[in-house]
């Protein structure tokens, strides 16, 4: 009966460590895939394409001159650019 609970235990153990196994395979994975796609981005803004942007952020026209200033963030691979 010993044996069979050991053999158990044994097996809970190695089912365990196969879960963080494969947790561990799926972060490295996702981390490996995000950063070649930002330096796939990087790569080809640098060389063939003029500028890749990532997000537009617009803002309403307000009347105050110095509010009205900057009214739109791109934010791209190089960075943010702000313009009016």
């Amino acid at each position: 009966m010993e044996g069979v609970l050991q053999r158990l235990r044994g097996l809970a153990e190695f089912s365990k460590l196969l879960q963080i196994s494969i947790i561990l395979r799926l972060a490295s994975f996702t981390l490996l895939f995000s950063t070649s796609v930002l330096f796939l981005l990087v790569g080809l803004s640098s060389t063939i394409i003029k500028s890749i942007t990532i997000i537009d952020v617009s803002a309403l026209n307000s009347v105050d001159p110095i509010l009205n200033a900057i009214t739109k963030l791109r934010f791209g691979v190089w960075g943010v650019c702000t313009t009016r």
